[in-house]
């Protein structure tokens, strides 16, 4: 197909013409597989993007790749269905049918999971873990989920999420590769601290102590003074019990 067709093809299936995009399929005048529009989207990632699940389903029919990325940020469709916060239909087709790939990076190195997490789509971050994401997933920085909602979220964006993590076996002891921080760690390092979720870190199971010696407890108190430092004014010596403020205590008698 010329770009003319090229786009009037993305178009129906934006707007979930399927009597187009199936005739278009079966005459041979558009391939479901090597399709790539300007972008370098296949037609699943608009049919994924809209949630045209009878479209994607004939695409997929027609051995639609899943796992391809596409757009600027190099997603897959699925990533793209994950973007439509509610389009569960879209996501069981996609993994199923589809046998997307949950493990799919973008070109921003992340996947599905964590984009579901950034984005606050809590139903679809439980979604994906049901269907067995895993929830320990780095990104390109070496984070967990789990570390990267402690350090952007507070309350219940930061609450909800994070419970479902936990649940489905996020780890807590898991030390980042920049700075050596569990969550734990994170949870006394941020501004606001969120005393429930540190909580519910601290009773799934309490971050590893050994990290360059200094545990979460150490890392939010006050730093002690040195010891090889003197101190002033110079501390004046305790006066014994029983002795009257001003006086010095009595002599201790003379042995004859």
């Amino acid at each position: 197909m010329d770009d003319d067709g090229d786009d009037a093809l993305v178009q129906a299936v934006q707007s979930g013409e399927l009597d187009v995009v199936t005739a278009a399929l079966r005459g041979k005048k558009a391939n479901a597989c090597t399709f790539r529009d300007a972008a370098g989207c296949s037609l699943l990632h608009w049919a994924a993007a809209n949630n045209r699940v009878a479209i994607a389903q004939e695409l997929l029919d027609h051995h639609a790749e899943t796992d391809v990325a596409g757009g600027l940020r190099g997603e897959s469709p699925l990533m793209w269905a994950v973007r439509g916060k509610h389009y569960y239909h879209m996501l069981g087709l996609l993994l199923s049918r589809g046998r997307a790939d949950l493990a799919f990076k973008s070109a921003e190195g992340i996947d599905a999971l964590h984009l579901a997490v950034r984005l606050g789509h809590v139903n679809t971050v439980l979604y994906l873990l049901d269907k067995g994401a895993d929830p320990n997933t780095l990104d390109a920085l070496g984070q967990t989920p789990v570390h990267w909602l402690l350090k952007n979220r507070t309350g219940k964006q930061l609450a909800r999420p994070l419970r479902l993590l936990l649940r489905f076996g996020a780890s807590v002891t898991y030390s980042d590769p920049v700075t050596q921080n569990t969550a734990l760690h994170i949870c006394v390092l941020v501004p606001d601290i969120d005393y429930r979720s540190a909580m519910l870190i601290h009773q799934v199971g309490t971050s590893s102590p050994q990290i360059v010696a200094r545990t979460p407890y150490v890392k939010s108190s006050p730093p002690t003074p040195s010891l090889d430092r003197p101190t002033w004014p110079p501390s004046s010596p305790k006066t014994p019990r029983g002795s009257p403020r001003g006086t010095s205590p009595p002599a201790a008698p003379i042995a004859k």
